[in-house]
Order: structure tokens, then sequence, then C-alpha cells
């Protein structure tokens, strides 16, 4: 933008001056100046098109400037050079000489006079100079000085720029007194009486009147002239009409020269500054093309002129295929906006190393582009959460709107009629509207119970080996909890277990009877699944849990374990719980004369060996059996026999009792069998559980309770909390694979967290005898 002012200002003036804040001349300007020279003959056309209808003579319509400009220069000594101001003009010393000293210029004269001849051999080296002066961008007098040095400095109060700014509009503002004038005097007449009847301006070492360098003082010493007098020697000829005449050789050709009006000036000017400067296109011109050719020339004097920006553009370039390939490497086809961004920045590490210069963050702004160009072309992993918080494994994809086809992206799901069918099941509630367009419950949860409330109500329960067989305790947050059991499981206990069962159903009876049921909706849903803090009355619209019978008791083979694929081997084996029915005496047992005697039983007659007073028990027990499945995202499969216990059996069956594991609060997710060579833990999760009913006159209730987070979050329970299983039966229930509340799901534990805080709650099974 400063080239294109300075071809402005070279396209309409007459005269220029150039300010230097020191004494020495910047050589810098030969090669903006060989620029500028080079731009203006691109631009030419240009310009000549844009001021074809101007109010111009026809010269100035040809080279696009009234003539060619005289520049001068302007240096400032800033006390660099010791000036001794001579005496005025028209002084007498105290004594008369004997004989006149030798005329002889100051040293600030003969500064400017060795600047004058070092400029000129510059320019004229460079040919920014020629011999003929209508071909060059600026010209310079052959016989009248271009350079005047200010010998003050700004610092006291002698800016020169100041001081002609302030004269100008001295001579620019009529006064009262000058109305004598009268409209008489006009033009250039009336100017030349304003200004000889102006105050002269004054600088150190100078004096008023006179031609520049014409008069000489008392003392031999030349006296120098002022700035006014060094400017109005080039001034005179502009407004004379004379031109300048600065062509030299044997064969000099006359340059143009022109003195319009202000208002053809003006318009001039302005049509110019349009163009160049502003970039306005001219009306009949096609669109841009007046402003593409500018800035391409302007391209091509940056290049020119900036060689740092140059070099830095260069450097800046080379680097951009290494930091691309430093992106590029080690990365899948498709990948995570996380990896993007750690691949963008050893990208930028490799390219701060070798860039440099001005240009260095335009282009590392466009390698943050070419990245992020690269990526979203068909590198974008989809960053879809699931519910287990892990994402999309697809390529990017935008999921259908309303209406639109679904595109199949993976192989049909197995449907359950299919695989299981004809096996019987135990379904579960679920929402039944009542309209055709339910909607679901406003997030209004209920408070959430307090912390340590299910410790409490296990401490409030009784639970002696005495008066119970429980092996673990029922938790619902809807009832008290009641004893899971009425029959002792110590031969020495005794008690009667009809009774403490009548009275345990009874108190259960009177808690139930105290509450108010609420009638399931038909009009709202829930909309995760059912949980401790959800409203009541609410059901989902599908059951994330499943109950299945898989064949009757005799299906499961002890010594053998579960006949199914994908179980780790010896894992696949379930524990034995057994469960007294009924405990009878030694004398019960003697009146069934059908029973064969006991071992070591004397006959009945004889005379017993077993000391007398000391009768013995013999237990009717039921086994049934228990087995918690866990699978890894491999799909690896295994039972665990207690909390953080993976289940080992090397043949004939786990000796290990189930009571362990069902009084224990079991984890919902473990440490893999095989967590594999990453550094990264695999989780397996609790999937399956198996429960073997046999063939007896009890019931097994089922009461799943699962905590999937620590504290606040929630317990979540099936749709019916309580589900008695039917004798006779290899009943399995799958457990969900992610918990869900309406607010969001609950993820699966991180690296740093405690896996004991997700949990099956105990209690899950307790047996009632019929």
């Amino acid at each position: 933008m400063h080239c294109l002012n300075l071809l402005y200002l070279f396209s309409v003036c007459h005269i220029l001056l150039m300010v230097h804040p020191t004494s020495s001349f910047d050589i810098t300007y030969d090669r903006v100046f060989r620029a500028l020279d080079g731009l203006r003959q691109k631009v030419l056309p240009t310009l000549k098109a844009a001021i074809k209808d101007c109010p111009v003579g026809k010269d100035w319509k040809l080279f696009c400037r009234p003539c060619p400009p005289r520049l001068l220069f302007l240096f400032q000594l800033n006390r660099a050079l010791k000036v001794e101001p001579p005496p005025g003009r028209g002084q007498e010393l105290g004594g008369q000489l004997e004989k006149p000293p030798p005329k002889k210029h100051s040293p600030k004269r003969r500064l400017q006079h060795a600047l004058e001849d070092q400029i000129y051999r510059i320019f004229r080296k460079s040919r920014v100079l020629t011999n003929q002066s209508i071909n060059c961008l600026f010209t310079v007098p052959a016989n009248q000085a271009f350079v005047y040095i200010v010998a003050g400095g700004p610092q006291e109060g002698e800016d020169p720029i100041a001081v002609l700014l302030e004269q100008l509009k001295n001579n620019c503002t009529a006064r009262e007194a000058d109305s004598s004038l009268g409209p008489a005097l006009a033009g250039p007449r009336r100017y030349q009486m304003m200004r000889h009847g102006r105050q002269q301006l004054s600088f150190h070492a100078e004096s008023s009147g006179g031609a520049c360098g014409s008069s000489s003082s008392s003392s031999g010493q030349l006296v120098d002239c002022t700035l006014k007098e060094f400017l109005f020697q080039h001034v005179e000829l502009v407004l004379c009409k004379k031109g300048f005449d600065d062509s030299v050789g044997r064969n000099p050709q006359p340059s143009h020269f022109e003195l319009p009006t202000y208002q053809k000036w003006v318009a001039t000017a302005l049509k110019l500054y349009e163009v160049a400067i502003e970039g306005k296109e001219n009306e009949l011109s096609p669109g841009g093309e007046l402003t593409s050719k500018i800035m391409g020339s302007i391209k091509v004097l940056e290049g020119y002129l900036d060689i740092d920006t140059k070099f830095s553009e260069n450097r800046c370039q080379k680097a951009l295929p290494m930091a691309h390939s430093a992106y590029q490497s080690n990365l899948p086809h498709n990948y995570t906006m996380t990896i993007h961004k750690s691949q963008l920045a050893q990208a930028l590490r490799v390219y701060s190393q070798h860039a440099r210069g001005p240009a260095f963050h335009k282009y590392a702004l466009q390698l943050h582009e070419d990245c992020y160009k690269f990526w979203s072309n068909g590198h974008q992993l989809c960053e879809e959460r699931s519910l287990t918080d892990q994402h999309c494994m697809h390529k990017f994809h935008l999921l259908p709107k309303s209406g639109e086809k679904t595109e199949p992206d993976r192989n049909p799901p197995l449907l359950e009629e299919k695989c299981c069918g004809k096996l019987e099941h135990i379904n579960f509630p679920v929402f039944q509207p009542s309209t055709p367009d339910p909607a679901p419950a406003k997030n209004e949860a209920s408070p959430s119970p307090p912390e340590g409330e299910v410790e409490k109500l296990k401490e409030k329960e009784p639970q002696t080996q005495g008066d119970s067989t429980s092996l673990s305790l029922a938790l619902s947050l809807d009832q008290s909890t009641d004893s899971l059991g009425t029959y002792p499981a110590d031969p020495q206990g005794g008690g009667n277990n009809t009774e403490a069962h009548g009275a345990a159903s009874e108190v259960k009876g009177e808690k139930r009877a105290s509450l108010v049921d609420r009638q399931p909706s038909t009009v709202e849903y829930l909309p995760g699944m059912l949980h401790s803090n959800c409203p009541k009355g609410l059901l989902p619209t599908f059951s994330s849990w499943s109950l299945v019978k898989l064949g009757p008791a005799k299906a499961y083979n002890f010594h053998a374990g579960l006949d199914q694929q994908g179980f780790i081997l010896g894992t696949n084996y379930l524990m034995p719980w057994d469960i007294v029915i009924r405990t009878r005496t030694d004398e019960e047992g003697d009146l069934d004369t059908n029973s064969w005697p006991a071992p070591n039983k004397a006959i009945p007659g004889k005379r017993s060996a077993v000391v007398m007073g000391r009768g013995r028990r013999r237990d009717d027990v039921a086994r049934a059996f228990v087995g918690y499945e866990y699978e890894d995202a491999r799909g690896r499969r295994f039972m665990c026999s207690g909390p953080e216990k993976i289940m080992k059996v090397m043949g004939g069956g786990p000796k290990e009792s189930a009571v362990k594991a069902l009084n224990s609060d079991m984890p919902l997710y473990i440490l893999s069998s095989n967590p594999g060579r990453g550094l990264k833990p695999h989780y397996a999760q609790l999937i399956r559980l198996f429960v073997v009913v046999p063939d007896a006159p009890l019931q097994i209730i089922l009461t799943p309770q699962v905590q999937p987070g620590p504290p606040p979050c929630p317990i979540f329970y099936p749709e019916k909390q309580e589900i008695t299983l039917p004798p006779d039966g290899l009943w399995v229930l799958r457990f969900p694979y992610a918990y869900v509340t309406e607010r969001g799901a609950c993820f699966p534990p991180k690296e740093n967290q405690q896996l004991m805080n997700y949990k099956i709650l105990r209690g899950i099974l307790k047996a009632v005898i019929q």
C-alpha cells in the first residue's frame, strides 16, 4: 500500500520533498524507486484508461502525470555537525581588516554538495536517472541545489514538516489586510504578492533575503539560504509555467509540462485515487480488470522489494511438505478429533523447526487448514458415544432424518423368535399406551435415598444362625426388608421353620398393606430404565431384563458344567447351594420301617451303642445351583465363585458353596482373566445369572438390584421386583448391558475408579419352603 501511495504522488505532483531524519542517505530507496519505475510502466495503460475523460491536456493523458516530477531531499543533522552562527548580513566588525578573507562554503554547505554528488551517482548508476527525463520516474536539477540540510533537530521545535504545514496554512488563509489586493489581481501574481507579504521562516545559521548562496558575510563565509528560499527557487519554475528542463546529453528531449487549474487537478487526482488506492473500477472496463492488473503488479513488487519476506515465504513453503508428512505418519484410516489434534501438534513442531521469518504464522494457519481438510475428507471417525461411553467405530456418517430410508450398514440383528422363541419366558411389565401419541415423562426424579440406607436396612434385619437359613437379604426401596428365610442352617440351632416363615409373611403383608399402590400410567412412559430415583407409576417402553428357562433341572450336569460355547476352560460350572427342607431326629427316622438303617446304627431291639440322651438329626436337603457369569469385550465367558474370584475347576465339579457369593455384593465389573498385551485394562461385566431350581417343595425368589456406579448413582431393578422361579428348571437372568436413566447413561468405570463401587447388591436369591 505504501508503494501505491508513492506511485500516486509521483503521478499528480510537480515537486516532491523527501525528508530524512538523519544526515545520511538511505541506500534502500534506490531499490524502492527502481521497483516503482517498473510498477509505473506496467500499470501505465490502466491509468491511461482511467483518466482518458478527465479535463487535462493530451500529454498528461499520454504520460499520466503533469510533468516528470522533481524530487528534493531534506536532511536533518540532529547536532551531528557543529555549526557556528555567523554574523548577520551588513554587520561590521570592530576593526577594519587590511585584506578581505577568501570566500568559502560553510561545513553544512559542503556536506550538502557531497550528498548531492552521492545521490546523483547512485541514481545514475542504477539507471533511475537517465539522460532523457521524460522516461524517468522523477528528475533532479542539473544546475540547482536539490539537497537541503537542517542544522537543528525535532527536539528543538524545528521539525521541517510541521514548519512547512504551518506555512502552507498561513499562505492559504486570507486576512482582512489582504482585501486591498481586490479582485483585480488573480493567479500567480496574486499568490506572489501574498507570499512576499508573509513572515519568512527562520532556522539556525540562516538569514532572510537574497538568493540561495548569493550573499556573504563580512568574514568572507558564504551565508546559507533559508528553507523557504531553497524551495521557492523550484516553485517559481512551476508558477511561471517554465517547467523543468532536466534532460542532459547531446540531444536532450524536452519534457512536457502542464499547470492545471485547481478544479482540473482535483478531478484528475480524484480519479487516479479511486483507481490506484481505493481499487474502484471504470464503468466501461470489464469487472475487476483494473484491480486485478494493479494487484498482480503489486505482488511482483512485493517479491522484488521485501527480500526478508520472500526468503521466509520460500522457507515456509519448503517446511510445509515435511509438516504434512509428520501429520500423516502412523495414522489409521479413520480417527477421532483427539488423534487429529495430537498429530497436528506434531506437525506444528516439525514445521516450527524449519520455518522462519514473517511468513511463519501465515503458513502455520495454512497447515491447520490443510490438516483439517485431510481429516474431514473421508478420514473422520464417528465420535457419537454409546451407552457404554465408547465412540462409534465407523466412518463419520449422518443419521437419516425423519422419513428417510435407513441404510443397512451391518448384518441384521438376531431376532429372539429365531433363537429362543420356544423357550419359557417370564415377561416383565412394560408401558401400554392408551393414546396414539404417548409422551415421555418429565425429568422430575424423586430425591435419592440417603447414603447408607441399604446398610441401615440390613442392620435392622435380625439374622441369626438359630432362626434363619437366609443366605442374603432382599433389599427394596419401596418396602421394608424382610427375612430371606426361616430355616436353621445349623443342625444344633433348632426352631420351628413353619412358624418363623408364617410370622415373616404376616409382617410383610402388613407392610404391603400400608403402601398405596399406584397403577402404571398409560399416557406417559419412562424414558430410561426403572431405578430407585424415578417417579412411581411409570414403566419403560421395553424391558432391559430377560428371564428365560433353558430346560429342566436335570439339564445341568454337575460334573460337566454348562454345555455352552465361549467359556474359558474350567469356568463353566455352577456353585452348589444346599437348602434344608426338613429336619428329622433319629427317633423320627426309626418309625419309618421301609427306610434303610443308617450306617453304624444299632438294629431295633438291640442295645444301642450311642450314649443315651444324646440324639442325632438327619436333614432333608435340596440342592440348587447358582452361577455368576461374566463376559468381556472379546467374548470370553467365565464364572466367579466370589467377589473378584474367578472360578477354576480341574474336574469333578466345584467344591465351593454358593453361600459366600450370595451373602456378598458381587462386583458388576472385574478385570478380565486375559487382559492382553495392551496397557489399558480390559473389564468383564456381569451379564447372566444361572439358577438351577430343584424339583422340591420350595420356592426360590429372585430380587436383582444393581448399583452401576458410586453414590449417588441410583439402584436399578427389573419392572417386577420379586420374581418367583418355578421348581425343576434351569433359569438364566440376562442383566442389562448398559444402565440408562432419564438423564443419561451410567458409564462403565475408568482406569482410576474403584470397581467395588459398581456392584450387584446381596440378597439376589432367597429360598421359601412351601
